[in-house]
């Protein structure tokens, strides 16, 4: 089962910090990354940060259940609004994809509006889960497919090794 939670976070300002995480031990975090869109939306994708993780074995004290969720990703996607007035975009669909063949490790596509206020900043977070966890490759990429209008777009995250346990 795929869970997705959203959370927006408002900014001051675009150089402010990413929100904090918690519980992430020694997870890879990819880079920075800063697109802008070229036409005239005004939406910017300041980055797009992916935590993958897969845990075999349960955290010290959770019973060990045949049908539990051993693969993680959170991905992790910063916006901003230039225009002084409101803009949307639908996220169609977020996938993680392992770097070697590009096969589909996790994915959701769950279509998810996201609406931003005039001249707002904002981080909307993904959360995905699978019983199978990740294949043996460990470098993983996020893809994410959506849409500004009548725009299909697709935006990757730099591939990140995923932190197995």
């Amino acid at each position: 089962m795929v869970r997705i939670v959203v959370l927006l976070a408002l900014a001051i300002n675009a150089g402010c910090s990413s929100l904090p995480v918690t519980q992430t031990k020694d997870l890879q975090i990819s880079p920075m990354k800063e697109t802008t869109m070229s036409y005239t939306t005004n939406i910017s994708i300041k980055n797009i940060t992916l935590q993958a993780r897969e845990e075999k074995t349960p955290p010290d004290g959770v019973p060990n259940k045949q049908n539990r969720d051993i693969g993680f990703a959170s991905v992790f996607l910063r916006l901003e609004n230039a225009k002084e007035e409101d803009v949307s975009l639908t996220v169609q669909r977020v996938e993680i994809r392992n770097t070697v063949d590009g096969n589909v490790q996790l994915s959701d596509s769950s279509p998810q509006q996201i609406r931003l206020r005039p001249l707002e900043n904002s981080e909307v977070v993904f959360h995905l889960t699978n019983k199978t966890g990740y294949s043996k490759h460990n470098q993983v990429k996020a893809v994410i497919t959506y849409t500004i209008g009548d725009h299909l777009q697709v935006i990757e995250s730099t591939p990140v090794e995923v932190e197995r346990s």
